[in-house]
């Protein structure tokens, strides 16, 4: 039976390189999480939460811990709408807005999963979100200026007034999910003054509601503001009719409160905190506008070590993976300028264990190790470490067309795959078959240079293109199609 063919399917890519870390330790079982997911969804939302007044009544009575990786998970929810702050003339906005935010949001998962260590990240943290809050409301201030400046000494200029409304309305929601950020940020740091005695327990919390509340209103700001009041009742008060976005939104805090509460009555709070962190943020699988906003925005960061490890490390909040808390306090310690550190070490990703090594046609040699008839070259035999990686088609694609990978070194030989056999591979992924791992290796520029897949890398490039039509005559819906002619249920 055919499954689908997505963009968004996984390959599992092998970094070779003598200066690569060390491996993380070992993953929670992927396959125990999604059991466990699927269960929580299937038990009945008993108190459902549908707004902040829901969340502060649901959580009277709760750890404060807990109430701060709900925020936690809340940050990182709104993150993509971070997206709207960039524009092609304004690259500074990258490191004086996205990456804090991302700095940010790394520190806060530590402190929802592992409330203890936030103590020593607290004071960099505040600082990062509160200067990135401050270059969003700067920019805001200037577009508005920049708009009243041009209906004031060019009044007629109404297509240049409304690209200068468009703008700062964008970055309006990207200071929105900034505001958001802040928000979990002082509830972790309020919460380490609570476990010192310093703050109360309804402090804590309605800051967590706050956050819950803010960002209820970015994504429907994101997403056009589209609640609609219906009519008022005998008290006056209004009946809403919350669209999709905001419906999804709460069902996944809805969520985590089962997940955490089911696990906390098993195990105790500490792994009801850190089951959260290794849960997917979206459990139902990621919203359109969401997915949208984080496309867009892994687009637009450069194709460089830095980025390419914060895009991983989000990508593994979205799936569900649990972080290593050493990782994440080196990586932060790193923003923080600490030169004990390697920056290289910290930007890479979350190891996770290579698919089967046999292809769809059973053959462990695609493209591979045993094209290049030598050997690993200048690599040494007692220095050479390996990380493995999952990557999206599309990251991949992207790293392409960004020549972040080099398709052509001189050891590897042309692409010689005829059409069917490239038709093969492609029935392969849409059947959800495992693919062997894809080798890469990094020289002495530090690009990463295809070693073993370059049949399989190239292949999915052109059919991601549209450059390929499949020769499957025996599977009639997909036959003779290329990827943007492929049924909407693949």
């Amino acid at each position: 039976m055919l499954c689908e063919f997505r963009k968004s399917s996984i390959l599992t890519i092998g970094l070779l390189s003598v200066h690569l870390a060390k491996q993380l330790a070992s993953q929670r079982s992927v396959a125990r999480m999604d059991a466990l997911c699927d269960k929580i969804k299937k038990e009945p939302m008993a108190p459902e939460v549908a707004g902040p007044d829901d969340l502060a009544e649901c959580l009277r009575g709760k750890p404060v811990e807990f109430g701060c990786a709900l925020a936690a998970r809340i940050a990182l929810r709104v993150a993509p709408l971070l997206r709207d702050v960039l524009h092609p003339d304004e690259t500074s906005r990258l490191d004086t807005v996205v990456l804090p935010a991302f700095h940010v949001l790394s520190a806060l998962t530590v402190a929802g999963a592992w409330p203890e260590r936030f103590q020593d990240l607290r004071q960099g943290t505040r600082k990062s979100a509160r200067l990135a809050q401050g270059v969003m409301n700067g920019i805001q201030t200037e577009l508005q200026n920049d708009v009243i400046d041009v209906m004031e000494t060019i009044p007629d200029m109404d297509g240049h007034i409304h690209d200068l409304e468009s703008e700062r309305a964008a970055t309006g929601i990207a200071a929105s999910a900034m505001d958001v950020i802040l928000g979990a940020v002082e509830a972790a740091s309020d919460m380490t003054d609570h476990r010192g005695g310093l703050a109360s327990d309804e402090t804590v919390m309605d800051l967590v509601v706050a956050v819950g509340g803010k960002a209820h209103w970015a994504i429907d700001g994101a997403n056009g503001h589209r609640e609609v009041h219906l009519s008022a009742d005998a008290d006056g008060e209004e009946d809403i009719e919350p669209p999709s976005h905001i419906i999804e939104f709460w069902q996944a805090v809805n969520e985590d409160i089962l997940l955490g509460a089911h696990i906390d009555a098993q195990g105790g709070l500490q792994t009801a905190l850190e089951t959260m962190a290794a849960s997917p943020l979206w459990m139902n699988g990621i919203p359109a506008w969401a997915s949208r906003g984080w496309s867009s925005l892994r687009d637009e960061l450069p194709a460089d070590d830095r980025w390419e490890g914060w895009i991983s490390w989000y990508e593994d909040r979205l799936r569900g993976r649990l972080p290593d808390p050493e990782q994440e306090v080196r990586r932060l310690s790193i923003a923080d300028g600490d030169p004990d550190n390697d920056p290289e070490e910290a930007g890479s990703s979350m190891a996770t264990p290579p698919d089967s090594g046999q292809n769809a046609q059973g053959e462990e040699d695609i493209g591979g190790l045993d094209e290049t008839g030598g050997s690993w070259g200048d690599y040494p035999l007692d220095d050479l470490l390996i990380r493995q990686e999952n990557r999206t088609i599309h990251d991949v694609i992207r790293r392409i067309d960004k020549s972040s990978y080099v398709m052509d070194p001189d050891f590897q030989r042309d692409f010689i795959w005829d059409e069917e056999k490239q038709s093969k591979l492609i029935e392969s992924v849409i059947m959800r078959i495992p693919l062997p791992v894809f080798y890469m290796a990094e020289d002495e520029e530090g690009r990463m240079v295809v070693v073993d897949g370059l049949q399989r890398l190239s292949t999915f490039n052109r059919f991601i293109k549209n450059e390929l039509r499949l020769k499957l005559p025996a599977r009639d819906e997909i036959h003779h199609r290329r990827f943007s002619e492929l049924p909407a249920k693949i």
